[in-house]
């Protein structure tokens, strides 16, 4: 009996071997080939009339010319942004920075660090933006100035 047993215990152990070594057979795989992705081009052409601003024995209520900025994207769908930094100057916080886009007012605000959001420009669009500045009508400023850059930035969406 007990080599019977044995012998059945073999074998059960035998086809749990076989068993889980016909099951690791019958994995399959199919190849996916030719993966590839890539990176939307961010590219602007960007062309000036009047810009840099430049006003002198600025009033308040008095407004400098307008500065006019072309911007192309010749590549990707994207987000356009203004990006308005490196401020030095006594004036800064009383001086009111005009931008319109296409001829609509998009801010009118004091000069400050920060980012305007321009909206979306589409592949060969052209977005024109004009600007213009004057000293607040609270001004009280004596002097001074207030000399700041500008950064058109694309982000592709």
């Amino acid at each position: 009996m007990k080599k019977l047993i044995t012998r059945f215990g073999g074998a059960a152990v035998l086809m749990a071997v076989t068993a889980t070594v016909t099951l690791a057979a019958a994995f399959f795989t199919f190849p996916i080939n030719g993966n590839t992705v890539s990176a939307a081009s961010a590219a602007l052409t960007v062309t000036t009339d009047g810009k840099p601003l430049n006003g002198s024995e600025l009033l308040p209520g008095t407004w400098t010319s307008t500065g006019t900025v072309n911007v192309t994207n010749t590549g990707s769908k994207g987000a356009l942004t203004l990006v308005i930094g490196n401020l030095s100057g006594t004036i800064c916080s009383d001086t009111i920075l005009e931008i319109k886009k296409g001829g609509v007012l998009v801010e009118s605000v004091a000069v400050t660090a920060h980012t305007i959001n321009l909206g979306d420009i589409n592949h060969n669009g052209t977005v024109v933006l004009t600007q213009r500045a004057q000293l607040s009508s609270s001004s009280t400023a004596n002097g001074g100035s207030c000399t700041w850059d500008e950064t058109v930035r694309l982000d592709n969406n």
